[in-house]
């Protein structure tokens, strides 16, 4: 069989994804046409996602021409799209050892990247250096050798290799700049490392006799203002103007960021003229007399104007800056909800499900109760902003007077029901709050260029994603006796397959195996066979078109010879009504889709028990209610290790459930004293003997961060808790100096305390390194685990494991975790240290994980 009839087998598979083939110069032979056929089909196959398929067409072309090095690449990156990243970089060290000379610079490129995803750093240093000594020049060897420096920690290479990307860029198109990555999207290193370049950029001058471009300096500057990293993007930005002081840009950029730190000098390159034509540009703000929501009331500002300085000088909040706000006045007022004994935000949410519940009920298939239900966690969520919001705008408020306040957002959106991790809506939500409270408030958008002649249009958009679908959906229109609906239920996909006869209803807020695990690519472990959700759009986008009511006249700044430009203020029409009624228009529409879809499916399908998690989402909510109204059984499932809203539930609305711990057997059983409540360990934990201790090794504590804020609203007393942070890191790095022990930190994801945060809180004491391994993956000799403050499910599951662990707690918090003094550690800071100091002898090792997994025997079912 000839290669030619070998690839037409696989050519029909691909249908309409095939690429068009790529044309041979008229002014070229191809020499080996069946070859450069196999690379295309190949390329068309690995979009289609038929990987064996194209593996086989790159050896049956490899089988009459052996070493061809882009064949082997291309296997290379098979391997890769498998994740089979060790195959990936056996291959490619194969290729760099018998024909180094033939790799292009995407090829030693994607060599390096292949070692970095095994964490062989130090390989993929000395493999991209290679890369880079061959093409010194290239892009792409040069972008991943600045990935490859910083996670090796090579500061000054970091240094040159991103600034002579950089300046590449400005030299092929100045137009089209790819931006500096903020953090590595393999988890190899994190933003804190752009403090380490900042600091090298004289060495890295000195080491190559390279002029730094103006350019790079904004490049770094900008991210390092994304990173959360103030002070070094100033110290960037003075090192810019000083080294290109012909930089209009530098200059203007430098003048904002030393707007109200220490050192400014009140001095801004903007004339009492500049001030008055602003100021007396901006319109007064009468409220509608109706008293409902206020207009939008935009400026469209151009970057690097007198008119930019002049707003960002008086009372200016943006996504830097709202964070850093909330948290002083949260601690200056001691706002009661961090501190209360009980959850305060979510009792109040209840309250709130339960008023809109009343007024907007649609039974039969979406009652009261229903409805209540399956929006109370979402109004938490989005009250984890909304308050914190209404004291920050009384603050303003009492701040500005008659001067205007301006809220900066990133983008012309307002996102609605995004939760607490949802971009900048609490930017827009503090906008709408200065307004209730007659303030002259406005949003501020910085453009590119002075605003044309049309005026924008403002859209609220949706940002539901616990309701959105992400699961994989292959529809089986079959009858079937059960129903699952994954949402917030871990392991989803071991329970799917222990229950026979079952449908599986596609849902948001799907859980993978490992949360927050960054180290691995995961992908969900549940396929749906059902849909809920319409086909068409979820929910609304609203617009709001504005209309221009003024112009302000100002400066460009940021070039040579300042020229004139002008700013836009644009407003619409007054929202109107209240953010419930606002809810009800974009909402409900979506809730009775899914209500009526669920009773109808489960109807003909004859569906008499459904199982869903403990976790109060929409999907379970509905699907849960429909089978109960039928006449069917609900059975709960664990979202945590931990029982969650308890205080929620209603007692009609299951009649089974299922706990990970004894102590939440309990707690269910209390609450739901005629309910059938089951301990079942193995929903989430996997049972080991406890581990052997290596005396030839340091002890590896691993301490897991928590969330010490819910979005905007902190959920304990955050000073304490920093405070708390600080003095244990202080003794661990003196623990450090007499005892071997290695210090290692866990994210919670992006939205919990993550390793940016951790650096901004200690620096580098007791030279902490981050690891990303979910907790039932992690492996490092000696482990013990721990948390600061708060308790965590990897406390759990690692006594699970047999690997200690311990709480470091000096103050009051409100744990949601079922861990007790009476059977786990939870010590004060000179006290864990003791802890530590005994776990670092393989008989105190020993006796501490024996002592915790005999006092949680029963506890966990061991």
């Amino acid at each position: 069989m000839s290669s030619r009839r070998s690839i037409r087998e696989f050519a029909g598979r691909v249908k309409q994804r095939v690429r068009p083939p790529q044309a041979t110069p008229v002014d070229e032979v191809d020499e080996d046409p069946e070859r450069t056929a196999a690379l295309q089909l190949t390329r068309d196959l690995v979009e289609a996602g038929s990987l064996d398929e194209a593996q086989q067409v790159i050896e049956q072309a490899l089988s009459t021409r052996a070493g061809d090095t882009q064949l082997l690449a291309t296997l290379a990156r098979i391997d890769g799209k498998r994740n089979d990243w060790p195959a990936a970089v056996a291959r490619w060290q194969q290729i760099i050892g018998t024909a180094p000379q033939d790799l292009s610079p995407r090829d030693w490129a994607s060599a390096a990247n292949a070692q970095r995803r095994i964490r062989d750093i130090d390989g993929a240093a000395a493999t991209i250096a290679e890369g880079i000594e061959r093409f010194p020049a290239r892009p792409a060897a040069l972008w991943e050798g600045g990935h490859v420096a910083m996670a090796h920690g090579d500061w000054e290479a970091a240094a040159i290799r991103w600034s002579r990307f950089w300046r590449g860029q400005e030299r092929r198109d100045p137009t089209n700049l790819r931006e500096l990555p903020v953090r590595s999207g393999l988890a190899d290193w994190y933003e804190a490392a752009w403090h380490d370049v900042a600091a090298h950029l004289d060495a890295a001058e000195a080491r190559t006799g390279e002029q730094i471009t103006a350019g790079f300096h904004l490049a770094l500057a900008m991210t390092l203002a994304v990173a959360g990293l103030p002070d070094d993007r100033r110290a960037v930005l003075e090192r810019g103007t000083r080294e290109h002081p012909d930089s209009r840009e530098l200059a203007h950029l430098l003048a904002a960021a030393r707007l109200g730190t220490v050192g400014d000098d009140g001095q801004l390159p903007v004339t009492p003229e500049d001030i008055s034509a602003v100021v007396g540009a901006l319109p007064s703000y009468t409220p509608p007399a109706d008293g409902g929501l206020g207009p939008v009331r935009l400026i469209r500002v151009p970057e690097h104007s007198s008119i930019d300085l002049v707003l960002r000088s008086g009372l200016y909040v943006d996504q830097h800056t709202v964070g850093p706000l909330v948290q002083e006045i949260s601690e200056r007022d001691r706002w009661p909800e961090p501190l209360s004994l009980t959850n305060d935000l979510l009792a109040a949410a209840r309250q709130r499900a339960d008023a809109f519940a009343e007024t907007y009920a649609a039974p039969p298939h979406l009652p009261a109760t229903t409805l209540a239900d399956a929006l109370v966690i979402s109004l938490y969520q989005e009250s984890a902003l909304v308050v914190p919001m209404v004291r920050l705008a009384a603050d303003l408020a009492g701040r500005a007077g008659e001067a205007p306040v301006i809220v900066a957002v990133p983008e012309l959106t307002g996102v609605y029901l995004g939760g607490y991790n949802e971009g900048h809506a609490d930017l827009v939500i503090l906008y709408f709050a200065l307004l209730e409270l007659g303030c002259n408030a406005f949003l501020c958008h910085t453009e590119a260029a002075e605003p044309d002649d049309e005026p924008a249009t403002f859209r609220l958009v949706p940002g539901w994603r616990a309701i959105a679908p992400r699961i994989d959906l292959a529809e089986d229109p079959a009858p079937h006796a059960r129903a699952l609906v994954p949402a917030g239920i871990r392991r989803a996909g071991v329970l799917a397959a222990k229950l026979d006869d079952l449908v599986v209803y596609q849902s948001g807020s799907v859980v993978k195996d490992f949360a927050y695990d960054r180290s691995i690519k995961q992908d969900f472990s549940i396929v749906a066979t059902a849909r809920l959700h319409p086909e068409a759009e979820l929910l609304p986008t609203v617009p709001f078109p504005l209309s221009r009511v003024a112009r302000i006249e100002g400066r460009d700044l940021g070039s040579a010879d300042p020229r004139p430009t002008h700013a836009s203020v644009e407003v619409g029409e007054p929202l109107g009504g209240t953010w419930e009624t606002w809810l009800a228009r974009v909402a409900l529409p979506l809730l009775e889709h899914l209500a009526t879809t669920a009773s109808a499916d489960l109807e003909q399908r004859g569906v008499t028990e459904a199982h869903i998690g403990d976790h109060l989402y929409a999907e379970s909510v509905i699907v849960g209610d429909a089978v109960k109204r039928a006449g069917g059984r609900v059975v709960v499932w664990p979202h945590s290790t931990n029982p969650v809203h308890i205080g929620l539930r209603r007692e009609e609305s299951f009649d089974e459930v299922h706990a990970v711990t004894r102590t939440g057997v309990e707690m269910w059983r209390e609450a739901f004293p005629d309910k059938q409540v089951l301990h079942t360990p193995d929903a989430m934990l996997t049972l080991s003997p406890p581990r052997a201790f290596d005396p030839q090794v340091p002890l590896s504590l691993v301490i897991f961060g928590g969330r010490s804020t819910l979005g905007d609203m902190p959920v304990m007393d955050t000073k304490a808790h920093r405070d708390q942070y600080q003095r244990l890191f202080d003794a661990l790095g003196e623990l450090r100096s007499t005892h071997p022990v290695n210090v290692f930190f866990k994210p919670r994801g992006y939205t919990g305390e993550h390793e940016q945060w951790l650096f901004q809180t200690v620096g580098k004491r007791a030279d902490w390194k981050p690891v990303y391994e979910h907790p039932m993956r992690l492996e490092l000799p000696n482990m013990v685990f721990a948390s600061t403050s708060m308790g965590t499910s990897a406390l759990i599951e690692g006594i699970a494991r047999g690997i200690p662990g311990f709480i470091v707690r000096e103050f009051h918090v409100r744990d949601y975790t079922t861990l007790s003094e009476d059977s786990f550690p939870i010590l004060s800071v000179a006290r864990a240290i003791d802890l530590l100091k005994r776990a670092s002898t393989a008989e105190g090792y020993t006796g501490l994980i024996e002592e915790e997994q005999r006092g949680h025997r029963d506890e966990l079912g061991l």
